[in-house]
């Protein structure tokens, strides 16, 4: 047999044979020895008996190699005559199974409080090391859970993974929101993850100042008719519900 290419999962069991090796000698008196070159890329994870059966012997992975390519040497012996042999060699491609959830991190987004609904704040972009053929073990949706987002001010695109706003904002009223986003794989079976996901509400010079309402009883003041230039004579209090240089106010 010339380069054969074989197909297994990943999760194949120890000692599972994956290949049955053919071969024939017109000696039928012959001894023959199977032997897999020490050299091979998957000499530690196969093993190949004297009927020419491939097995597995350690453990598979395909995130961390998808393909073996095995040498197979077939000695013949019959004493006192001279050992032949012949070589080759056997591809083995490791298919994917779904044994990996998806992958989220732990973002922070920052939006103005000022955004329309229906503004992109971000991606979750959340991975999967999966890979089959069909592509549904690392075909990745996405949900919010609703418990972390009882206003629904938020909202996630399914498939695209964006954060959107889905209701005005307001810095004043809440400047920081926690939510937690689940991502779930297409594969069978279906697995998820779980991340908490911060936003956090830019102000914008939205209030306007105001007279502290406790000020506005007080705000007439008495002085004596010969008090000096530049004398204090009270201190307006106001308000400004905006933070930051949008709360700086000029008095004139």
């Amino acid at each position: 047999e010339k380069n054969t290419i074989i197909n297994i999962p990943e999760n194949s069991l120890i000692g599972a044979v994956v290949y049955g090796l053919k071969f024939d000698d017109p000696d039928s008196a012959n001894n023959f020895n199977f032997e897999i070159d020490p050299g091979t890329d998957g000499f530690e994870h196969f093993g190949i008996n004297n009927m020419g059966s491939i097995f597995v012997k350690n453990p598979l992975d395909r995130e961390l190699i998808p393909e073996y390519k095995l040498k197979i040497v077939l000695k013949d012996s019959f004493p006192p005559f001279d050992v032949h042999s012949v070589e080759t060699t056997i591809t083995v491609v490791v298919d994917d199974v779904n044994d990996n959830a998806p992958i989220l991190k732990h973002s922070v987004f920052t939006i103005s409080e000022q955004a329309p609904v229906g503004t992109v704040i971000g991606s979750l972009g959340a991975t999967d090391p999966d890979n089959d053929f069909n592509g549904l073990n690392s075909l990745i949706q996405y949900r919010i859970d609703p418990k972390s987002n009882p206003k629904a001010m938020f909202v996630v695109d399914p498939l695209l993974g964006y954060l959107i706003v889905n209701k005005p904002l307001d810095r004043e009223i809440k400047d920081k929101y926690s939510i937690l986003v689940i991502a779930e794989d297409s594969g069978v079976p279906r697995l998820s993850s779980k991340e908490w996901i911060e936003v956090l509400i830019e102000d914008e010079d939205d209030n306007p100042p105001s007279l502290d309402p406790d000020f506005i009883d007080e705000i007439k003041v008495e002085v004596d008719e010969d008090v000096p230039i530049g004398s204090l004579l009270t201190t307006i209090r106001f308000r400004d519900n905006d933070t930051g240089s949008n709360s700086a106010v000029i008095f004139e």
